[in-house]
């Protein structure tokens, strides 16, 4: 079975159900093309993210305190956009099901990263402010 689903099988260690079970052909060779796809794109989402957020050169990462303060809210609204757009981009139920949950902790660490963005700026502003005085 593939990585989403769990093995057993005797008394003592039963099957687990798939997280899958009625989302598609169980066919074996499907369900690991389904993964290979929903794995591609959350590559694909992955990289966008940190090309909004970490990216030196074009994320809010290699942006002045100021700037970054006010990307911060033109990001979010993107992040979401960008979400809708690779879900668009499954191809049946099993390839969302997959792919949702691997953008959702994307988005969590992205969430997180934004909030140490804006501490830091934060900071340099109010040493600025402190140092101007």
């Amino acid at each position: 079975m593939g990585s989403f689903g769990g093995n057993g099988g005797d008394a003592a260690n039963p099957p687990m159900p798939s997280l899958l079970h009625g989302l598609g052909d169980d066919n074996p060779l499907n369900l690991q093309a389904d993964e290979m796809f929903a794995r591609q794109l959350d590559t694909g989402f992955a990289t966008e993210v940190r090309s909004l957020v970490l990216d030196p050169a074009t994320g809010l990462a290699g942006r002045d305190p100021e700037a970054a303060l006010a990307g911060i809210a033109e990001t979010i609204p993107l992040l979401g956009e960008l979400k809708d757009r690779y879900l668009a981009q499954a191809t049946g139920p099993r390839q969302k099901a997959l792919l949702e949950p691997l953008i959702d902790r994307r988005l969590e660490r992205a969430g997180g990263e934004l909030g140490r963005i804006a501490e830091q700026a934060r900071s340099v502003l109010d040493d600025r402010s402190v140092a101007e005085r």
